[in-house]
């Protein structure tokens, strides 16, 4: 009787040890390979390149550069160069076809001294951090706005170290709601500034 009953719970063990093998198999087949397709997805890291082009040259001519400062990308794909020694800014297509030259050294509106980096909003609107320094400057550091054919729209900003002002404003971005964040490296610190009125832009 016993060694019936003893042979009675190796088969129940057994049996018990298979139904659990087959749902572990069940659940490594609804989560297995998600989970290991996330793994190599996350190690899947790019980590070699291959030249493509590259244009430009020294020179204040069309597509020359002298002390070209940064560049962005609009939503078209146009690569947006602002270049420091020949206070202007130019804009290219993918291959480096120039579409767009404007700016010039001064003080007026749309023109520039010892520019600093550039930024773009949603609608493509170019925005420069214009310090104004150096002897062809006017000594108020300023932030300056043009549509994305290079026409003037607006400016803000004096010397300073209060609300809206700058001393050394270097970097700026643009959110997606037209904030425009700009970082101060002599103020050590970070504006953000708000568009008073949000006119719809085609």
């Amino acid at each position: 009787m016993l060694r019936m009953y003893r042979k009675g719970i190796s088969i129940l063990s057994i049996i018990s040890f298979t139904i659990f093998l087959m749902f572990l198999n069940i659940v490594s087949s609804s989560f297995g390979p998600e989970l290991v397709q996330k793994t190599t997805g996350q190690s899947d890291v790019q980590k070699d390149y291959s030249f493509i082009r590259k244009w430009g040259s020294y020179g204040t001519g069309d597509g020359q550069f002298n002390l070209p400062i940064s560049l962005i990308i609009d939503s078209k794909g146009n690569i947006i160069v602002n270049d420091r020694g020949n206070s202007h800014i130019q804009k290219f297509d993918t291959n480096g076809k120039l579409l767009l030259n404007f700016g010039a050294t001064g003080t007026d509106d749309g023109q520039f001294s010892e520019m600093e980096h550039i930024a773009v909003d949603k609608f493509d609107n170019i925005y420069v951090n214009d310090p104004q320094s150096g002897p062809s400057g006017s000594g108020n550091p300023r932030i300056q706005k043009f549509d994305t054919n290079g026409n003037f729209i607006t400016k803000w900003g004096s010397y300073g170290s209060g609300d809206g002002q700058f001393v050394d404003p270097e970097h700026l971005t643009v959110d997606s709601e037209g904030n425009v964040y700009v970082s101060d490296r002599h103020n050590n610190n970070i504006q953000v500034f708000a568009p008073v009125n949000n006119l719809l832009q085609d």
